[in-house]
């Protein structure tokens, strides 16, 4: 048995080492000659950046890619690129960044590739071939803090005066965006409901927006503390109106046993409140009216009048107060025994 397999290797072995050969050689002349063209969409491009830079700008993070070679080849790309291991990487050295944006072309040798498939590949094409890149080193700055606020106050209230504790923190970011900075905002405090003043804790922004070639970029930095106290002072400005006209009623009790009349039968009342409140009042919203109730125990001698002063009394239909009333606050009624 053992000399069996060994006349299988041995014997003609110069034939079958030829034959072995040729087999190899029309293997690899077949695989040369199947081709095949694949186009892979949204290969990342990674660009990677020295210890105290940070990268706040690029243009494409992916790229379109069209590759032409060896079937199997083509395929371990496609199933590459499906499950997110086709990349491009470069890592840039700080000769690499000068201080603003630069073009970079996108070389295909960026591409996580073994060199030996690499070069059994041919790049047809790839979209973009140039992206725009913007790295800056990163450095630390002391800001001041400034409360932002979503809204206004309803009509009539206003902020007055606000302050933040701390109110100075340390941000550390690229020096390009911290250059751009004044001050470290809140996360906006919604006022438009605030009638009184208040006092609460409040996150800090960690982003800041700025245009580069005509699109708004976001870039993040860190921030010493996470949130700081906003105090905000809130003053209520009232309006004052006069609502002319106002009918003056006489309250008598039942069975009051004077005939009661008076001077003045219609009064202006003065109001003060919110401007929701008093702009469109009218005379249905006052009621005016003098309490005769104190006045029936009065000893009148019969067919003669005696005059009283009584105070004018109000009934608001509205959320304001009264601050005086024209011609006087109290009026002369004239009570008769008939």
């Amino acid at each position: 048995m053992r000399k069996h397999l060994k006349n299988i290797f041995v014997v003609h072995w110069q034939i079958k080492l030829l034959a072995l050969t040729i087999a190899f050689a029309i293997w690899f002349y077949a695989d040369s000659r199947l081709k095949e063209d694949v186009v892979l969409r949204e290969v990342p491009v990674n660009i990677e950046v020295p210890d105290g830079y940070r990268l706040i700008y690029q243009s494409a993070s992916r790229v379109w890619l069209h590759l032409s070679g060896p079937q199997h080849l083509m395929k371990k790309r496609q199933e590459e690129a499906r499950e997110n291991y086709l990349r491009f990487t470069v890592r840039l050295s700080s000769a690499d960044i000068p201080n603003g944006p630069v073009q970079r072309d996108v070389d295909p040798e960026w591409l996580n590739v073994p060199e030996p498939e690499f070069l059994r590949m041919n790049v047809a094409a790839m979209h973009p071939r140039r992206i725009e890149l913007f790295a800056s080193p990163v450095v630390r700055r002391t800001l001041p803090v400034e409360p932002t606020f979503l809204g206004r106050p309803p009509e009539g209230y206003e902020i007055v005066s606000h302050n933040v504790t701390p109110s100075r923190v340390t941000v550390e970011g690229p020096s390009a965006v911290l250059e751009r900075m004044e001050s470290v905002k809140t996360v906006p405090i919604p006022v438009w409901d605030a009638r009184e003043s208040f006092g609460e804790y409040q996150p800090l922004q960690n982003e800041h927006e700025f245009d580069l070639n005509d699109e708004s970029v976001r870039v993040s930095y860190e921030v010493s503390q996470s949130q700081v106290t906003v105090n905000v002072s809130i003053n209520v400005e009232y309006t004052q109106v006069e609502l002319e006209d106002v009918p003056l009623k006489l309250l008598q009790p039942k069975g009051f046993p004077y005939h009661a009349e008076i001077d003045e039968s219609r009064i202006t009342v003065l109001l003060s409140g919110l401007p929701t409140a008093v702009d469109n009042v009218t005379t249905a919203d006052v009621t005016a009216y003098v309490d005769l109730s104190d006045l029936e125990d009065e000893d009148i001698a019969p067919g003669t009048t005696a005059p009283y002063k009584q105070a004018v009394q109000i009934i608001l239909g509205i959320d304001a107060e009264v601050i005086g009333i024209k011609p006087d606050e109290e009026v002369t009624v004239r009570l008769t025994n008939r």
